[in-house]
């Protein structure tokens, strides 16, 4: 491949993956998302003649100018300065690939993929940006490279100073022998080092926080069911979403029946319903205060608890969610060592809902403390209680409060009463769980639900279970939340998805508390991927999970932990604790070998990069000596200037290392040298065959070596 199509095409690759930051953070929509991308690909095509037209250039200018004025415009009168700032971006680069002529536009769009490069680290955390860095850490080498090259060839070969030299410079670009794909290969090899130092100042100076440029910027993921109200009602269908939401990591491995039972993580309870829609009641909310770290919702923890580690995405609504048994809360206090700390504050509104107050910019890390009792399952009491709140039926729901009455009529206590009716719809026979939505148009949802079309989804199933416990004096709220999750080996979480989401009930009962009721038939369990894609999706979410709490998470804490951590991993080169805790020398050498065992893989690492390293150099070396891939007058005249250079270097004139070859024949022409003439036909023929496409003759040849004999002894040539 030619050297101006290779360059086009790394130049491309770098420009599309600019381009592909702009999508990152949800700013511009898919409309200029898409004109962007056509633009980008119509550019391609753009080519001489066409790029050196007068027209062109200005036509380009002007429209750029145009598209400035259009984005100030609308900034004014709709907002949104950021997206039409990156929209305004995207046009630049596009402006500059479709007026590609020099390697300063080359130089320009690189710095512009860059500069679009920088803008995503604030608009986006999410793994997304590693892959494009680690190609952006490839492709720049090669990028600027190819700009390095063509400016050497442009400063060799100016263009405007006769036709001759545009011509020599049009067949240098189109030439072959200058870079090829093995160039490629080992120009990306300089990504490593450039890798290297990335992690290695990431490491030592952690980071704060996302800064001011984030205000405003990243939108958490909306979850329906956890917002101010639940709506029934509508029609079509309701389609899954495999969006993972929440990570939890149990302290311990559990029986399939207990991870269930405990990936049922409560989150919002509604306690009015007019109808149509469930609401809940905001006001009245009461700090939670810590012990500590601990945030005890029913008691204290007990030595035999299990701990639930959960990784919460950053949400729309800024709940809590708790895992059933919770009988507290652990949350991290922020802040670095050494510095003022802070509490992250936690509220706790009717319904025992529970709150963060802050905007947290990568979501929450806490964990669950969870009693293995059955008996502690329930949800506590709350203070105040209002049964009155839990107890409205709004009207037209006689016909719903007549089956509730006949379903318990034979029943005598309310426990007894609640499993009726909760049996009645999960395991009676007469309704089925759909995720399509029943027709309500016209009627009060419930009642085309449960005497119409006997199927809907969870909501449907919880919301008339409230209502009938209501209808008869038991007090009753709709809750929603997550039950169940997918087990994620990669990464040893249970990973809960938006699909997860759940709805149930919660009765208030003599004596039992608030118990948790589920009516819904056929509740989604935790379970494992099974196939192909399913594995694949949880590596690359084990992957995303690593990078937020690893990465986006990284802060003077985690470094810390990080130092610790490598600080026990290189005590087991210690020989000296091995040989103490052995007590003979075969123990002796099995704890040495223990202590290095751990190590192989870093020790693996560092060979493999010490060989690539290695046999680079040694590559590079050979290539530079036999100057393979040329022809025969290339390596001809690249041995007769060798030789012209080392002869120059004897009588005081030698080459600086960063003046060109054309560049040294015009200084020893200014300067009076005798044989200059000469210097500069050399240097001529070995520039025409070297970096273009001329051969040498043998009487050329023969010429070329009669000069630099000249040059070599010029007082005998004289004589």
């Amino acid at each position: 491949m030619s050297f101006s199509k290779l360059q086009k095409w790394v130049t491309y690759l770098l420009a599309a993956l600019g381009l592909s930051t702009l999508t990152f953070g949800g700013e511009i929509p898919i409309a200029a998302l898409l004109a962007l991308a056509a633009g980008l690909l119509g550019s391609w095509f753009c080519e001489e003649p066409l790029l050196s037209r007068p027209w062109w250039s200005k036509g380009i200018t002007i429209g750029i100018a145009v598209a400035l004025v259009a984005q100030i415009v609308r900034g004014v009168f709709t907002g949104g300065w950021l997206g039409l700032a990156m929209e305004f971006a995207g046009l630049l680069s596009i402006s500059r690939l479709a007026n590609r002529r020099t390697a300063s536009d080359y130089q320009q769009i690189a710095i512009l993929a860059f500069m679009q490069l920088i803008a995503a680290t604030v608009l986006t955390t999410d793994l997304g940006y590693a892959g494009v860095f680690v190609a952006f850490a490839v492709v720049t080498p090669w990028v600027l490279t190819f700009a390095h090259l063509r400016r050497e060839i442009e400063r060799n070969y100016p263009a405007e100073s006769d036709v001759s030299g545009g011509n020599d410079l049009k067949r240098v670009l189109a030439s072959k022998r200058i870079v090829d794909l093995s160039f490629l290969l080992w120009t990306a090899l300089l990504s490593i080092p450039m890798l290297l130092m990335t992690v290695t100042l990431f490491a030592f100076f952690p980071r704060i926080g996302l800064g001011m440029l984030n205000i405003g910027v990243q939108r958490g993921e909306h979850v329906s069911g956890f917002g101010s109200d639940v709506e029934l009602g509508g029609f079509g269908l309701i389609r899954d979403d495999p969006t993972v939401v929440v990570r939890v990591t149990m302290s311990q491995q559990l029986a399939p029946e207990v991870a269930r039972r405990l990936l049922r993580l409560r989150g919002t309870a509604f306690d009015r319903y007019d109808g149509r829609k469930w609401t809940r009641d905001k006001g009245k909310t009461i700090p939670m205060t810590p012990l500590g770290a601990y945030y005890p919702l029913k008691r204290m923890e007990h030595a035999g608890d299990l701990t639930l580690r959960l990784v919460l995405d950053r949400l729309d609504e800024p709940v809590l969610f708790v895992p059933t048994g919770s009988v507290g809360l652990r949350i991290p206090e922020r802040g670095a060592p050494g510095s003022r700390r802070e509490r992250l504050p936690i509220t706790r509104g009717h319904g025992f809902d529970i709150r963060y107050t802050s905007q947290e910019d990568n979501g929450i890390v806490y964990e669950a403390v969870v009693s293995p009792e059955r008996s502690q399952t329930d949800t506590p009491v709350d203070r105040e209680l209002d049964e009155g709140r839990y107890l409205g039926v709004p009207p037209g729901h006689e016909r719903i409060a007549a089956l509730a009455q006949r379903i318990t009529e034979n029943d005598k206590s309310p426990f007894i009463k609640a499993r009726h009716l909760e049996f009645y719809l999960r395991s009676g026979g007469d309704y089925k769980y759909s995720l399509e939505l029943p027709d309500t148009r016209g009627k009060l949802p419930l009642n085309a639900f449960l005497f119409d079309a006997r199927r809907g989804h969870c909501e449907y199933f919880s919301s008339a279970l409230a209502i009938m416990l209501r209808s008869i004096g038991i007090p009753a709220r709709n809750v929603t939340g997550f039950a169940g999750g997918e087990y994620n080996s990669y990464g040893g979480y249970y990973a809960v998805r938006q699909a997860d989401a759940h709805s149930w009930v919660e009765a208030l009962l003599p004596g039992r508390g608030w118990v948790v009721m589920d009516p819904t038939p056929g509740t989604r369990d935790a379970f494992s991927p099974s196939n192909l894609f399913g594995e694949l999706r949880a590596m690359v979410d084990a992957m995303r999970a690593y990078w937020m709490t690893r990465v986006v998470g990284y802060d003077l804490r985690t470094q810390l932990r990080g130092l610790r951590e490598l600080r026990d991993f290189f005590k087991r080169f210690s020989f000296s604790r091995a040989d103490q805790s052995a007590e003979h020398g075969a123990d002796a050498a099995k704890a040495r070998w223990s202590g290095l065992s751990g190590s192989w893989p870093l020790l693996g690492a560092g060979l493999i990069l010490l060989t690539a390293v290695g046999f680079f150099v040694l590559r590079r070396r050979r290539r530079s000596s036999t100057a393979r891939g040329l022809t025969h007058s290339a390596r001809v005249a690249q041995e007769l200037y060798r030789e012209l250079e080392l002869t120059l270097a004897r009588r005081g004139s030698a080459r600086p290392a960063h003046v060109t070859p054309e560049a040294h024949a015009r200084d020893l022409e200014a300067s009076g040298f005798p044989e200059a003439a000469a210097v500069g036909q050399l240097t001529e023929a070995y520039l025409r065959t070297r970096y273009g496409a001329h051969e040498l003759p043998a009487q050329k040849l023969a010429e070329l070596r009669q000069l630099l004999r000249q040059i070599k002894q010029p007082h005998k040539q004289a004589a």
